[in-house]
């Protein structure tokens, strides 16, 4: 619930959070293939969960600074439209919105090696400042390296601009 959230918030150690969660907050959807959108039965509107957005708020209006948050639950492949892929990297309000949820997580490789897949994010002074998709082998070794976005720390060049407060 929102309330929950919102205290573990307030007994947090810093001021600058990151938020994982299972699902993103709502508001930030319209149709499928945006990050936390419907895209299926009759797709389009926001999947999103409200105890999550209210939280957030509440957060913010309590001082915190929420740098980021990091949920999944909609995949990154769509069923409506079939083969589309959905929006997953976003920021708003200074908020950076990640949704990491590739299915399958695991696969093989044109090697026939098995590789997994995770997302790293770099941070200089308190704010994300590159974001990469990364496969990784059964060894540990790094296979392939998507970068999502990368910005400067005074510039959003290159980055994912900040999208204002719909």
């Amino acid at each position: 619930s929102a309330a929950r959230i919102v205290d573990l918030a307030r007994t947090a150690q810093h001021r600058d959070l990151v938020i994982l969660a299972h699902n993103g907050p709502l508001g930030l959807s319209r149709e499928a293939g945006d990050i936390w959108g419907k895209d299926f039965g009759k797709p389009g509107g926001d999947w999103g969960d409200r105890d999550l957005a209210v939280a957030i708020q509440r957060i913010v209006e309590m001082g915190l600074r929420v740098q980021m948050v990091v949920a999944g639950h909609m995949h990154h492949e769509l069923i409506h439209p079939q083969g589309s892929l959905r929006r997953r990297f976003m920021r708003r309000s200074g908020t950076l919105y990640v949704n990491p949820a590739v299915v399958p997580r695991v696969r093989e490789s044109a090697a026939g090696s098995t590789e997994s897949y995770f997302v790293r994010t770099r941070w200089v002074e308190g704010r994300c400042s590159a974001v990469e998709e990364v496969w990784v082998d059964m060894q540990g070794i790094e296979r392939a390296t998507v970068a999502r976005f990368e910005e400067a720390a005074s510039l959003p060049a290159g980055g994912i601009p900040d999208e204002g407060a719909e």
